[in-house]
């Protein structure tokens, strides 16, 4: 009777045990269970063990015991709970990762039961996964040509249950991903013609159109033969197709039949491989590119993002639709190269978006010099001289076929010469301003916030501005109005010294002298440079001392300088712009509500320290809404 309370407390080992002593056959168990089955049915079914985190059902599957599986089962054991161990995984994948000789009958019992194929366990992992990879040889990574029956049984038996051989895990990978060959080829016999059931069967557009194959890899079709094909034109010509990727394919003229070429009329998107077609199968696609708004000549250099952006480019330039329709080869290479650019060029991809008509000598002249255009708006950190040259060759040399020339949107010139460095349309869409500090480094915001005022994004447009230290007194001169060019004329008399107004006894206390201690600190470490460390710490003594009357008076007065000239100054510059002597965050807000249309105002936020507490504060109408902004930037 040791196996009902092994269940009532979910412990593996003695579940396991008393399994053993039953023998190979576990009839004895069951027939003992159903002795007792009016005492279990109050017992927890779901109990989980304290070391193994095991319940009663996963235990029975990792031993092979059907009958235990069934019982359980029948007393409502709930097929996909998952355990607290390893990768917390469900009953499901205990059983197809065992390999016993029951591990079919297991399987169907579970998938009877409700278990569902696609669930995943803490790496991503389904069922079908798990034991796909089971069959994997261990040494290689790659499908071993042997499989015995039963792992074949199961996976029939979770594709029939409904298990999506599309499902990404964690990383990346899908069951047919984990069943290729390193030649591309499904390595499981029976797989292939799983897949094609599949395709003709349970195949959506959206399934369709997900990778097959790892993240990286659409479709496969390397591997299909005559009757697969089949399956293909008729998914082309009964279905209402939307989206269908081809990929790396063996698509010849022979595959492109009357019937796909009717179901060609009805793609939008469409990827083949150009160099596999043959000149029937190039000229059928050319015959019905009218009605596809995605080519994709795959290629090596070209990556999928950057097809994407062509095709969506193409709808609107008239340059793009003459290379697709151009009927010799040097058009597929014009779009393999600009498609390759917009993926490596932003100023391509802002000039799409924008509308623009690109043409390849555009993408020529843009690819030479990606980092130095890039990078120009800085003017440093360029990977090296070429970048400089092209640089400067391409601004100097700019002509009416060159890019600035095509950047017109409704007639009107939108950028000048210097092109993009940013993606402007995302960098548009940031609502939320944040400035870090850095003492006078912050100083370069300025010309942070006229770069970005020069590419269109304007800072009075968004919704809140926060800042600290340094970048507390940026943040609240854009709050109340300041331009970038404004902050120019501010920051470039900013008088920092005189912000350092150190109380008059450190330096009227000799003992407190600033510039002894800084002398005794430098003599210190010139001593340790030079000297040995005993005489070293011997002639110390008096700085060491000097020091600590320095770090007592911190202490005691929470700061070398009192602050006072800096919240003057910033008050000054407050009321400069709004007119309002002591401005608090409530009436701040109160400009934001009435002038926010004209986009004077934002919401600010500043951090500063409590030193009582020691924690940080966040300053703002919502939390200090009458504290006296100029105070907050003075704590900041």
């Amino acid at each position: 009777l040791g196996l009902p309370q092994a269940i009532a407390r979910g412990g593996g080992y003695q579940l396991g045990r008393c399994g053993c002593q039953a023998g190979e056959d576990p009839q004895p168990v069951v027939v003992n269970l159903q002795e007792v089955s009016q005492e279990f049915r109050p017992y927890n079914v779901h109990a989980m063990g304290k070391w193994d985190g095991y319940t009663p059902l996963h235990v029975a599957t990792h031993y092979g015991y059907d009958d235990l599986c069934r019982l359980l089962l029948s007393y409502r054991a709930d097929p996909n709970i998952t355990c607290t161990v390893e990768r917390e995984h469900a009953p499901l994948h205990t059983a197809v990762s065992r390999n016993l000789a029951t591990m079919c009958d297991m399987v169907q019992t579970l998938l009877q039961n409700g278990a569902d194929p696609n669930l995943p366990n803490k790496d991503g992992n389904t069922a079908l996964h798990t034991v796909i990879a089971e069959i994997r040889d261990f040494y290689t990574a790659k499908p071993t040509a042997k499989m015995n029956f039963n792992e074949g049984e199961v996976i029939e038996l979770l594709l029939a249950a409904g298990a999506d051989p599309l499902q990404l895990n964690a990383f990346g990978e899908t069951p047919f991903y984990l069943a290729q060959g390193p030649d591309g080829s499904i390595q499981i016999p029976f797989l292939k013609s799983v897949h094609a059931k599949l395709l003709k069967q349970q195949f959506t557009v959206e399934t369709l159109a997900r990778p097959l194959f790892g993240p990286s890899i659409d479709v496969s079709w390397r591997d299909l033969d005559d009757d697969d094909l089949e399956l293909l034109e008729w998914c082309l010509a009964e279905a209402s197709m939307q989206q269908v990727n081809w990929s790396h394919n063996r698509l010849t003229a022979k595959a492109l039949s009357p019937r796909i070429q009717v179901g060609v009329q009805h793609i939008t998107r469409l990827d083949v491989g150009y160099n596999c077609l043959g000149d029937e199968g190039v000229e059928v696609l050319v015959q019905h590119l009218h009605a596809v708004a995605y080519l994709n000549l795959q290629d090596n250099s070209v990556t999928k993002a950057g097809m994407e952006l062509l095709a969506e480019f193409a709808t609107h330039s008239p340059t793009l639709r003459e290379l697709v329709l151009s009927g010799n080869s040097s058009p597929g290479d014009s779009l393999h190269s600009l498609g390759r650019a917009l993926v490596q060029n932003g100023n391509l991809r802002w000039l799409g978006l924008a509308r623009c008509n690109i043409g390849e000598s555009d993408a020529l002249l843009c690819i030479c010099q990606i980092m130095g255009v890039r990078e120009l708006p800085f003017g440093i950190d360029f990977r090296g001289n070429s970048d400089v040259k092209n640089t400067s060759k391409m601004l100097k040399h700019l002509d009416s076929h060159s890019i600035p020339g095509l950047i017109c949107v409704d007639g009107r010139v939108a950028v000048s010469s210097t092109l993009s460095f940013m993606d402007a349309p995302l960098l548009r869409s940031v609502r939320h301003l944040v400035l870090e500090g850095g003492g006078v480094k912050g100083i370069a915001y300025v010309g942070a916030i006229r770069t970005l005022e020069a590419h269109g994004i304007c800072v009075s447009d968004m919704d809140s501005i926060a800042g600290t230290s340094a970048g507390a007194i940026t943040a609240t001169l854009l709050a109340v109005g300041y331009t970038g060019q404004e902050l120019v004329d501010v920051l470039e008399n900013l008088p920092l010294e005189s912000f350092l107004d150190f109380d008059e006894q450190l330096h009227t206390n000799k003992k407190f002298a600033l510039e002894d201690v800084k002398k005794d600190i430098y003599d210190v470490m010139q001593g340790l440079n030079g000297g040995s460390f005993t005489s070293v710490l011997m002639s110390s003594k008096d700085a060491l001392g000097r020091l600590k009357s320095v770090i007592e008076y911190l202490d005691m007065n929470d700061g070398l300088c009192k602050g006072d000239v800096a919240r003057c100054w910033m008050e000054e510059k407050i009321k400069d712009k709004v007119g309002i002597d002591h401005l608090t965050f409530f009436d701040l807000q109160q400009l934001s509500e009435e002038r926010r249309a004209k986009g004077k105002h934002q919401d600010l936020e500043l951090i500063g320290t409590n030193l009582s507490t020691g924690e940080t504060e966040i300053f703002s109408y919502k939390t200090t809404p009458f504290m006296v902004v100029s105070d907050a930037v003075r704590i900041s």
